[in-house]
């Protein structure tokens, strides 16, 4: 995987693409949508990451030259004032081949739930 000068992800035909999904300080709240072409493969299901941490992790294959895309829904448990727990947010970490990470992060920002895509141009 690799950010072209647009800011595009580039990924290659069968190159493995692994998503980590982690809730910090909220329940875990996350829903993968669907792929345009691949599936998904489930590397870890939903488990606990260590102190307020609860983490998945899924993966999938670029399948022919073209585009790949998914969204992600994160959604965040509010208290009656209707308030998120103070510091919860996501982490979202994308690897490809190679040593490039990307990681966003998903603040608590209304209107709930936060949705983010992600594109790739597979080549």
């Amino acid at each position: 995987m690799q950010v072209q000068h647009d800011g595009d992800l580039e990924i290659v035909t069968g190159e493995l693409v692994t998503v980590t999904v982690t809730a910090i300080k909220t329940h875990y709240l996350a829903i993968f949508g669907d792929l345009l072409h691949a599936e998904w493969t489930i590397v870890a299901p939903v488990q606990p990451a260590g102190p307020d941490r609860v983490r998945e992790v899924r993966s999938f294959v670029a399948q022919a030259p073209g585009t790949e895309a998914f969204a992600i829904s994160c959604d965040f448990v509010r208290n009656t004032d209707n308030q998120p727990k103070p510091g919860a947010l996501y982490e979202i970490l994308l690897k490809g081949d190679g040593p490039l990470v990307i990681r966003k992060l998903i603040l608590p920002l209304p209107p709930f739930p936060a949705v983010r895509p992600f594109v790739f141009e597979v080549r």
